[in-house]
């Protein structure tokens, strides 16, 4: 069943208690998103579509933390983060957490002589990579596991990020649950100290634009980014010790392996789960906002963004190499849009539908 048959606007507002306007002709406005960067294609690609209502999207790709507080500091309408936001966090400063859809991170390489997908890594060499134990391409750690395949000897150059990003954060949960030298060493945290050489850059296109100036380099970024860039990629074993391509039916597997498709819960990572034909590091992508709202009629607009964006998504999020949520999880995302309320503690009233401006 496609999102667009299962959210039927009169089952939105039985189920969950919507409040639906007759003309979306008073919100011609631009609201403002900021935060993940891995993100922005798809919310770009969203808000373009977005236009027939008047209203507009502006978004800056300024890393998952900075947009988490920028939201608490009232300075936008909505952040985003590739990590999802503990209750604690969520009571302690009044907001709501929802995923928007699913992607995957993938080791970035800039590999001359090596074709495209050919190189292979375990999750555990690929954090003595980044750890930089091992330091040249050709290390018998790597060969092992690529025989028939001539690697370089070159200097491994780590590119890695310098804000607070939650494409680090997915990678690093990841590389803990895989090494027990790099939850040690490195840990998990949205911001890591790297070991002196690292390069860093700031942002996925910061990221992605060092690759591409630096022979024998990786770093790590969602496919998006490594095909504008026209990057190679590695494969990375997933559980099962299977090498798959990191691509939407990879990520779709590891969804179908996880709770978020089942109970549509979605606390929990989507990386490194049992099915033998999913990408071991997927994420899920999310938007944060106020649980009250500061300005209702604002607030409105990014609600009625989101619950007519997971309608649209089957067409659009792929265009921005996105999964679109499955339909259990969609249903609790927009419930919980439901939950955002005005200041006066009455339900927030937005739409579920895109519409044109009344004229």
């Amino acid at each position: 069943m496609s999102a667009s048959a299962f959210f039927r606007p009169a089952t939105l507002c039985c189920s969950f208690l919507l409040l639906l306007t007759t003309s979306t002709g008073a919100w011609a406005d631009t609201i403002r998103g900021a935060g993940s960067t891995a993100a922005a294609k798809l919310y770009q690609t969203w808000g373009d579509a977005f236009r027939i209502t008047g209203s507009q999207i502006a978004y800056d790709p300024v890393g998952s933390s900075s947009g988490v507080k920028a939201v608490i500091a009232g300075k936008v309408d909505f952040g985003a983060t590739d990590v999802p936001l503990s209750e604690a966090q969520m009571a302690r400063d009044g907001l709501i957490c929802i995923p928007t859809a699913i992607t995957g991170i993938v080791p970035a390489v800039n590999l001359p002589g090596v074709g495209n997908g050919r190189l292979k890594l375990s999750g555990a060499v690929l954090a003595q990579i980044l750890e930089g134990k091992l330091k040249t391409w050709n290390d018998e750690g790597i060969r092992s596991l690529n025989p028939g395949l001539k690697l370089p000897a070159e200097p491994i150059k780590v590119v890695a990020r310098a804000d607070g990003s939650g494409s680090t954060w997915v990678l690093s949960d990841y590389l803990s649950a895989v090494s027990q030298d790099w939850q040690h060493d490195m840990g998990r945290d949205s911001l890591l100290h790297w070991p002196n050489g690292t390069l860093l850059a700031k942002g996925s296109s910061g990221m992605a634009d060092m690759l591409k100036q630096t022979p024998y380099s990786i770093g790590y970024l969602e496919p998006g980014y490594i095909a504008s860039a026209q990057l190679g990629y590695a494969l990375v074993a997933n559980k099962a010790g299977k090498y798959v391509q990191p691509n939407s039916d990879a990520f779709r597997a590891a969804l179908s392996a996880s709770r978020w498709t089942f109970e549509g819960r979605f606390e929990e990572p989507l990386s490194n789960l049992g099915d033998p034909a999913a990408w071991p590091i997927t994420t899920g992508t999310f938007i944060v906002m106020k649980r009250k709202a500061a300005d209702a009629k604002r607030s409105a607009i990014v609600a009625n963004f989101f619950a007519g964006a997971f309608m649209h998504a089957d067409d659009l999020a792929p265009k921005a190499g996105f999964v679109p949520l499955p339909e259990k999880t969609q249903a609790r995302a927009v419930k919980e849009l439901g939950n955002v309320t005005e200041a006066s503690g009455q339900p927030l009233a937005f739409d579920v539908m895109w519409r044109k401006p009344a004229r």
